[in-house]
């Protein structure tokens, strides 16, 4: 009786301190993937914030501003467009400058204007500039301005930022699974002489295996749960935050989120599942006197 108390006090630290060593490695995982996730959304919102100036000619009046507005907003590149008129552009210096510029002017020199914000897929500095010669192809555009140096620096970081979360989400992806790997099969080691007493009542290899693998199934996605939990709970504990970096978390930010949840639980499960079956494959094939 107390050697059976004391084995299944024994398999129970184990089995949880199994639980929390996979919860932890997925819950640092789920992290780097939030993290990569964040910096999209960040880039994202930086890319539709690129600014596109387009300048009409002084003969364009208030009709025609209206017709080529609407003429942009009908292309595939168009997110968004505000068109600004001289009496604005005027009154827009005024505040910037904090002086009356048109008094001693006599007249507003400043042109009607669109302001153009493009969708993130056409922020490349070579597509900027196909969009930006095509609308100055248009009769009613004297000059598009916006600053092709910045946005190249721009998109250069993004893929220096991203290639190193990227490798750093690998090396993490390896020391994951070596840890949840070596915590198994220690937990495993602990019952090699369940495993081997199983074999002398004549059960067969794969009746031995299923309870294992089974519970480790259950084991992969209760510490995938677990650690989406952890960090859904950071995401709600930072969400000011968050709304401040990225703006507003859309719907392609939230499918990814979803889509971070099924390979955590996923991750979970696959590990948990094949680090059993190796270790208990183990010893399966391992000899009585090596068992010590």
């Amino acid at each position: 009786m107390v050697k059976n108390k004391r084995t299944s006090k024994g398999n129970l630290t184990s089995g949880t301190s199994v639980f929390f060593g996979i919860t932890l490695v997925l819950f640092m995982l789920g992290l780097m993937g939030l993290f990569l996730l964040i910096g999209n959304q960040a880039a994202d919102k930086l890319k539709k914030d690129i600014p596109i100036l387009i300048t009409l000619r002084k003969h364009v009046n208030e009709a025609e501003t209206q017709s080529f507005k609407t003429w942009l907003d009908q292309k595939p590149y168009t997110r968004s467009t505000k068109s600004i008129t001289r009496e604005e552009a005027a009154e827009e210096l005024q505040r910037e400058l904090k002086e009356e510029f048109l008094d001693f002017m006599g007249q507003n020199p400043l042109p009607a204007s669109v302001d153009l914000k493009v969708r993130p897929a056409y922020t490349e500095t070579d597509s900027l500039k196909i969009i930006c010669a095509a609308i100055e192809n248009n009769p009613a555009v004297r000059q598009v301005i916006w600053h092709p140096n910045m946005v190249a620096e721009m998109h250069a970081n993004f893929k220096k930022i991203g290639l190193f979360l990227l490798i750093f989400s690998g090396i993490l992806l390896l020391i994951a699974v070596a840890l949840i790997n070596n915590t198994i099969r220690l937990a495993i080691f602990s019952k090699r002489f369940v495993i081997r007493s199983m074999q002398l009542v004549g059960a067969t290899s794969g009746f031995i295996q299923k309870p294992f693998l089974v519970q480790s199934i259950w084991r992969g996605i209760l510490a995938g749960l677990t650690a989406f939990f952890l960090i859904i709970s950071i995401l709600y504990f930072f969400r000011d935050s968050l709304k401040e970096l990225t703006g507003v978390l859309d719907q392609q930010f939230l499918n990814a989120f979803g889509s971070l949840f099924l390979g955590i639980v996923g991750a979970g499960i696959v590990i948990s599942f094949f680090s059993t079956k190796f270790a208990v494959r183990k010893y399966l094939r391992l000899d009585y006197g090596r068992l010590h």
